[in-house]
C-alpha cells in the first residue's frame, strides 16, 4: 500500500499499490485533481513521514483514452525516482484463480471515515464480499476490466481512498485483486461498487500507458 501526496510529509490525497520496485498503480483522476509529486511506501500513517519510505515521482503515465470525470480507463502508473526496498504486490491471476466469488476482500486506505467526517491518521481496512461477473455486469453494466465488491451498508471506501487496493489477505502474501477508480462518498446504503481489475489493467502493459506520459 502506498499513499500519494504533493510533498514528502504532507497528508495523502489518494492511495496506490507498488507493482514493481519503481512503479505504483493508482487512479488517473488523482493526477487530474491533484499535483502528484511523492509517494510514501510501507507507511502506516497518513503523513508518510513517521515510517515507510518517501520517494519522488518522476513521471505519470495515464491511460491515453482516460477522460476526466468518467470511470472507464481511470488508471495510471507512477514511475518512481528510485527503487523501493519494499516488495511489490502480488497481482491476482487473470483467470481469477487466486480468489473465489463470495470470498471476502479488504479495502485499504486513509480516506474519510464518514461522509461528514475526516481522513484517518492511521491506515484502515474494511472487509467486503466479492461478486461474480454475471451479477456485476447485470447490476452495474461492467466489462472485463472491472469487478464488483460490497453491498454492505457503511462498509466501503470513501473520499481520499481513490486508487487504493482491494486485496485478498493471506498468511504468506496479500494478493492485489483490484483498485478503486472513480471518486465517491461513502455508500450508506447496501450498494455495490466497481473496482478496476489489476490483472487486466496491467496486462495492457506499460507501453500503452506510456503514450500518455505526463
Amino acid at each position: 500500500m502506498t499513499n500519494i501526496r504533493t510533498t514528502p510529509n504532507g497528508n495523502s490525497f489518494c492511495g496506490g499499490t507498488l507493482i514493481s520496485p519503481t512503479h505504483v498503480i493508482t487512479a488517473s483522476h488523482c493526477s487530474s485533481n491533484y499535483d502528484i509529486r511523492w509517494v510514501s511506501v510501507g507507511s502506516h500513517y497518513i503523513n508518510g513521514s513517521s515510517d515507510g519510505e518517501q520517494i519522488k515521482v518522476v513521471s505519470i503515465m495515464n491511460h491515453p483514452k482516460y477522460e476526466a470525470g468518467l470511470f472507464p480507463n481511470d488508471y495510471a502508473i507512477l514511475e518512481l525516482d528510485r527503487p523501493s526496498s519494499f516488495p511489490p504486490a502480488k497481482i491476482a491471476a487473470a483467470d481469477d484463480s487466486d480468489f473465489a466469488v463470495n470470498k471476502t476482500a479488504t479495502i485499504l486506505g486513509w480516506g474519510f471515515t464518514s461522509n461528514k467526517g475526516s481522513v484517518s491518521y492511521e491506515l484502515r481496512g474494511v472487509d467486503v464480499p466479492l461478486w461474480d461477473d454475471e451479477q456485476c455486469t447485470k447490476k452495474m453494466g461492467t466489462d472485463e476490466l472491472m469487478i464488483c465488491a460490497g453491498g454492505v451498508a457503511n462498509k466501503d471506501s470513501c473520499e481520499r481512498d481513490s486508487g487504493g487496493p482491494l486485496v485478498l489477505e493471506s498468511e504468506t502474501q496479500d494478493v492485489l485483486i483490484a483498485f478503486r477508480a472513480g471518486g465517491h462518498l461513502l455508500v450508506e446504503r447496501k450498494e455495490l461498487l466497481v473496482y478496476m481489475r489489476a490483472s487486466h489493467v496491467l496486462g495492457l502493459g506499460l507501453t500503452q500507458l506510456s503514450m500518455a506520459r505526463v
